[in-house]
């Protein structure tokens, strides 16, 4: 009998400058074990590490093995601690077996089917200050269509500044480890964040944060406006700057981002690059 496993994973496409999916592999949110149940099958498990919430795609390729679902397989966590993915058994006995399996996951969940987004009513990400808009949603350095970053919003901002809730929702996902931001390609997986899940389904992540700059724990409920994080410059960045964006899985692989609207004394309305915003407006 042959098992190995090959296991990758994936967190949302977070940087600015390099908006497409990242193999996060020193991410410890999730991890995945396989349990040798007999000397003829096993099952994987994944493992939430500080990430209650994540949407997970398996594959493999097998010989002269079963599985106890489909291939691929794609499920959210609902939650849970430990989640049995799926088991391998041997076919037909006496004959070699093996299988080698693939595992790639992303913060968050899919959307219900009955679910209903609301775009509108969302707060800007800072208490304080005046911060411009230095990439808008589809803007052409790296919000272009198929980057699953369309709709952030880059804010320059200050190492240091304190970083809001747009909107009030449950945290579900946070890093603050990381130390280092450049223009270094590996840097690409070394970016702090908070991920906090919205009322109907959807999810607001808030990246590049200062190292032990995060404020709140995976669990908590926040309040729109209530300080979350400080704003930072780590990962693959040219400048300290908050990167803001709404967004649901469509599978472990792929995401989908959400226009937003946001909400002033003024009324609604949508952020445009090169302009810059005053907190409170």
């Amino acid at each position: 009998m042959k098992h190995n496993k090959i296991s990758a994973w994936l967190l949302p496409a977070m940087v600015i400058l390099s908006c497409t999916s990242v193999s996060y592999a020193s991410d410890n949110g999730m991890a995945f074990e396989e349990v040798a149940d007999s000397a003829t099958s096993g099952t994987v498990v994944a493992v939430s590490k500080g990430c209650t919430d994540a949407t997970i795609t398996l594959t493999a390729e097998m010989k002269n093995t079963t599985t106890s679902v489909p291939l691929p397989l794609t499920v959210d966590t609902i939650g849970k601690s430990r989640l049995p993915l799926i088991t391998f058994t041997q076919r037909q006995a006496g004959l070699p077996w093996e299988y080698h399996w693939k595992v790639t996951w992303k913060v968050g969940h899919r959307l219900s089917a009955t679910g209903t987004i609301n775009s509108s009513g969302y707060m800007l990400p800072f208490r304080s200050g005046v911060h411009a808009v230095i990439q808008a949603a589809h803007g052409q350095f790296t919000h272009n269509i198929g980057s699953e970053s369309e709709e952030a919003i880059d804010f320059e901002m200050p190492v240091g500044t304190l970083v809001s809730a747009a909107r009030g929702g449950t945290v579900v996902a946070t890093r603050s480890d990381c130390s280092e931001g450049g223009l270094d390609p590996r840097l690409w997986m070394e970016t702090n964040y908070v991920v906090v899940r919205h009322s109907d389904g959807t999810y607001g992540e808030y990246l590049h944060l200062q190292k032990n700059g995060v404020l709140v724990h995976v669990g908590d409920a926040v309040t729109a406006g209530q300080g979350i994080a400080l704003s930072g410059s780590t990962g693959y960045t040219s400048e300290p700057h908050l990167h803001f964006m709404v967004f649901y899985n469509i599978d472990g692989t792929t995401r989908k981002s959400i226009p937003v609207v946001f909400i002033s004394s003024r009324g609604q309305f949508r952020l445009q690059e090169g302009i810059a915003y005053r907190a409170g407006l």
